[in-house]
């Protein structure tokens, strides 16, 4: 299978465990962290495929706040494994883009099933980790039908900026159309 995953997890024997079943299911563990901080340096220095994350951890950023920031990277397929399931924490996870969520404990059936659908859901994500932070919000902004002089105005840069942002993701992503461009934005979880 060969899909790069981190685990974002500070219970030490809870993440071990984790840990063994990804493994045992073909997948390879890059990197194992305990808090949003460090997890989110081992992402943009690991680029993985996949993050299973609980939502509460170490520290006082939660798992979501950490989603929150990938989103803004790169959108990844995110696997939320929490004890926990009120309202207020399925109302932040739903706000949320290629999310999957177990509650504790779970079946490997289950974690199976969400790895599965996070791995669909990768092949769609990759071609965005080309892309510069800048040129992902300029795809959000073109996929929510948004003209380049609309997106210039909003970002605060030159409409030629954004013309030559255009060109810039068009050939990163060998595509020729807008179209495309929004048609990538929504397979990867952009909208």
């Amino acid at each position: 299978m060969n899909k790069k995953i981190i685990i974002i997890e500070d219970q030490a024997l809870i993440a071990e465990s984790i840990k063994q079943k990804v493994v045992d299911m073909g997948y390879k563990v890059d990197c194992v962290c305990d808090n949003c901080d460090e997890a989110l340096t081992a992402f943009q220095k690991l680029q993985p495929d996949i993050i299973i994350s609980d939502v509460y951890l170490k520290g006082i950023k939660t798992g979501v706040h950490f989603a929150q920031e990938v989103n803004k990277i790169c959108p990844t397929p995110i696997i939320f494994i929490t004890a926990f399931s009120n309202d207020t924490i399925l109302n932040q996870i739903s706000e949320l883009n290629n999310i999957s969520y177990l509650t504790k404990p779970f079946t490997d059936s289950q974690l199976q099933a969400c790895l599965n659908i996070a791995n669909k859901r990768c092949k769609a994500t990759k071609p965005l980790l080309k892309l510069s932070k800048r040129e992902i919000i300029i795809v959000k902004h073109l996929a929510k039908g948004k003209s380049s002089k609309e997106i210039a105005d909003i970002e605060f840069i030159s409409f030629h900026t954004v013309e030559t942002h255009r060109k810039n993701i068009m050939q990163k992503l060998n595509i020729k159309t807008t179209a495309e461009i929004v048609s990538i934005a929504v397979k990867s979880g952009l909208l």
